[in-house]
């Protein structure tokens, strides 16, 4: 992890920050982007052809997924999680949680910072670690350059290869059944009926996503475009 986004290590050498100690920060108040997963009509002044855009279309089918899973344990562990009258957090372990991430201590409201969180991890660290091929060509896209020059440097996307290279290693898929984890747990039979019933969500997700994408290439040359394909979509552990 230090490898990838340490002081002086491959993405700090990569981008153009000075200094990696605020990264974190620099999303700090970025609701725009998750607001519009969650809800089409919050897009605001997007332009159209981002908003429909794949990432967009088919990630608001995974995130859709992610809010109902999360809710959905929130509801079944709330006398354990919340507090009945003030609705704030009052298990030990997931209010230090929520603290060290600067997450609200509201029930309703952490549940949408962890199903935002849980999407960065899967849906969208797939998305930004399936773009290799940009940076193949300085000339195409870079993620720093020189002042006064056009392209970005060679280096660079040597750095930038290596460290897509990593971020796309192997992980277990998030449409994967993750049942064992529940096992002997309270609640157990509801935990797992859940969890498949988002296994279910994911699977029309994909279905949607394939027909969205024979659509789009019928209608460009483009092929292979793949799409946020819950079958694809790893959990990682780098993120």
């Amino acid at each position: 992890m230090h490898a990838m986004l340490g002081n002086d290590q491959m993405l700090h050498r990569a981008s153009s920050l000075t200094s990696v100690d605020n990264f974190t920060e620099l999303t700090t108040g970025n609701r725009l982007s998750f607001a519009c997963l969650s809800n089409e009509y919050a897009c605001g002044d997007m332009p159209d052809l981002l908003k429909n855009a794949p990432y967009y279309t088919d990630g608001r089918l995974i995130y859709d997924a992610l809010r109902t899973l999360v809710t959905d344990f929130f509801d079944l562990y709330s006398n354990d999680l919340c507090g009945r009258a003030s609705g704030a957090v009052t298990d030990r372990d997931l209010k230090r949680f929520a603290e060290k991430m600067s997450y609200p201590l509201e029930c309703n409201q952490l549940a949408d910072s962890l199903t935002e969180a849980i999407f960065t991890v899967t849906a969208w660290h797939h998305h930004v670690s399936a773009m290799g091929d940009y940076f193949s060509d300085p000339d195409l896209a870079t993620m720093a350059w020189m002042e006064d020059e056009r392209f970005g440097q060679p280096e660079r996307h040597v750095i930038l290869s290596m460290a897509v290279a990593l971020a796309s290693a192997p992980h277990p898929k998030l449409d994967d059944d993750f049942a064992h984890v529940f096992a002997g747990i309270k609640d157990q039979e509801r935990a797992e009926s859940i969890w498949q019933e988002f296994r279910r969500d994911l699977s029309r997700a994909e279905e949607e996503t394939r027909q969205d994408t024979i659509e789009i290439e019928g209608k460009t040359s483009i092929k292979g475009l793949g799409g946020l394909l819950p079958s694809r979509v790893g959990i990682s552990a780098s993120a």
